[in-house]
């Protein structure tokens, strides 16, 4: 932004700059430079070519294991390349990990954290020499409107589900903010008696599916919390009841008719 002939920067983007003025590394990634230093080049997967589409490099429990990935396979002879967003979405993985307010990320989306996130990633990954691609270099207007054409449908498909399951006893429709935009990567709705009702749609050829089984508390990763029984009464309850169903943008209304009419048929026969 300019202001009488004054360039004032960005907060973020001031900050990047400092980082790079003082050689800034970042203390929760390891050194990838020392990783690499005993490693011997092997010709075992020479002529491969592989991109690690990390996306979003934030994300550093992800971005490790991706990098140390590709180190490895770098080591034996392939060509490895990363992908990374740099800021190029209008929201991402990120915003369910950071402290962003939710007024905040409806009005700007994530700009708040897309700064640092690529910038981390970024200088992280070039320590080891992996070739980058940035996200916004592939990306064209065409491409967001495709996006929300795409996205509008499957909301259009929701509403048209929402609207014939609530109908039905024993289906239950989860609260949908009128001001949040739910684009439905997954269309998840709770039903009574919800593992017989599985069986039954998935014979009658609906994919119908559980997300997920399987509590994260009671996952291996978490049993050194010692977490109890009953730690989460809300999740175990959900657990017992969610199901989902498709609302994929392709299908049309007579698939979606008989995701109603099915339900419909198993619980009022």
């Amino acid at each position: 932004m300019k202001f009488n002939n004054i360039h004032i920067l960005n907060l973020s983007v001031l900050k990047d700059l400092i980082k790079k003025l003082v050689n800034y590394e970042n203390k929760e990634l390891p050194d990838l430079g020392n990783l690499i230093k005993n490693l011997k080049f092997t010709k075992k997967l020479k002529s491969k070519k592989i991109l690690i589409a990390t996306s979003t490099g934030g994300l550093y429990s992800h971005l490790i294991i991706e990098s140390i990935l590709g180190t490895a396979l770098k080591f034996k002879g392939a060509e490895v390349e990363f992908f990374l967003c740099d800021g190029a979405l209008p929201a991402c993985l990120m915003c369910t990990t950071v402290s962003i307010s939710e007024t905040e990320l409806l009005k700007k989306g994530p700009k708040k954290i897309c700064s640092s996130c690529f910038f981390d990633s970024n200088s992280y990954l070039k320590k080891a020499n992996f070739n980058i691609h940035q996200m916004s270099n592939y990306l064209e207007a065409s491409d967001y409107a495709k996006a929300k054409k795409i996205s509008d449908q499957r909301i259009k498909n929701a509403s048209y589900l929402d609207a014939g399951l609530r109908k039905i006893k024993g289906i239950t429709i989860p609260e949908r903010k009128k001001n949040i935009r739910i684009v439905y990567h997954l269309y998840i709705l709770f039903a009574s008696n919800r593992d017989a009702l599985l069986k039954y749609c998935i014979k009658k050829g609906i994919e119908a599916k559980i997300h997920y089984p399987i509590p994260a508390y009671k996952q291996k990763p978490f049993s050194k919390f010692k977490f109890k029984k009953n730690s989460f009464p809300t999740t175990d309850a959900h657990v017992k009841k969610i199901i989902s169903f498709p609302c994929d943008q392709h299908l049309s209304k007579k698939q979606l008719d008989y995701i109603i009419y099915t339900v419909r048929k198993f619980y009022e026969g």
